[in-house]
């Protein structure tokens, strides 16, 4: 059965399939292209494609207006992301939220409109990880349902879906300016590099999602420490996406290899 739930910027999630406060009658789901055609002959030749905006759309049902305060009380942390489970696979979609308000009817039920307006396209969370990494005592939380990739010392191997697609990389500590090259097939598709050195128990994370896009020092708890994009390797292209299909992200600093992780989102 498909199933449906949001997360906010505070991490909280809401399920949307309460029984007190569920999502009703959801539309939009699917994908969509705007092209421009020019007529050849009998027929006619595609000059230009982009993919539409996704703007899911439903009713939401609250039992009353307990449930929809709430409801709105967790829209207004910010950063919300509505989550599709069709299958067997989570697909995540970032978002802003137009919500309807009327009155309780006479099915004792106060039915509202949504409206989600897709601030990206729909993407599958995936997270690659080196071997053997778990074992290390990283307590990195699982923000959302993923997967293990394969993996070895110094190296994670990707398989990407069939877009181009950013991801989030997390370079632990100890490690004398962390770098790492991206490679498919055997050719390099880019570098990055930053000259800082991490103590044990910090991390650096460099996110090449336009709407995230950082290079940044945490603890392994997720705190902030401080922005390290100052330090890059301006010779590096640091920033970088993930090719379709498959490819090896290699880790290592001035000592030799380091360990991470990948966070891909698989667009759809």
């Amino acid at each position: 059965m498909r199933q449906f739930m949001m997360k906010n910027a505070d991490g909280q999630t809401f399920d949307l399939m309460r029984k007190d406060a569920f999502l009703s009658e959801p539309a939009g789901l699917g994908f969509g292209q705007d092209v421009e055609l020019t007529q050849a002959g009998t027929g006619w030749v595609l000059t230009k494609s982009s993919y539409t905006r996704p703007e899911p759309s439903g009713q939401m049902v609250f039992a009353g207006y307990d449930q929809y305060e709430e409801f709105l009380q967790f829209l207004g942390a910010g950063g919300t992301e509505l989550w599709y489970k069709p299958l067997s696979v989570w697909l995540c979609l970032p978002c802003a939220v137009t919500l309807d308000k009327g009155e309780i009817g006479t099915n004792r039920r106060l039915c509202c409109g949504i409206i989600f307006q897709g601030l990206g396209p729909w993407a599958e969370q995936t997270m690659f990880v080196q071997a053997g990494l778990e074992a290390y005592g990283f307590g990195y939380p699982r923000r959302y349902p993923y997967s293990y990739g394969q993996g070895s010392p110094g190296l994670i191997r990707i398989r990407n879906g069939n877009r181009e697609s950013p991801f989030r990389l997390n370079l632990f500590g100890p490690a004398k300016n962390p770098a790492w090259t991206l490679r498919q097939y055997g050719t390099v598709l880019g570098t990055g590099r930053v000259l800082t050195e991490l103590q044990d128990g910090r991390k650096l994370v460099v996110d090449s999602d336009p709407g995230k896009m950082e290079i940044t020092e945490y603890t392994t708890d997720n705190e902030f420490v401080s922005s390290r994009y100052d330090c890059s390797d301006f010779t590096t292209e640091r920033i970088l996406l993930l090719p379709p299909g498959e490819c090896t992200l290699y880790l290592r600093d001035d000592n030799g290899v380091i360990t991470g992780t990948a966070e891909v989102a698989k667009l759809v």
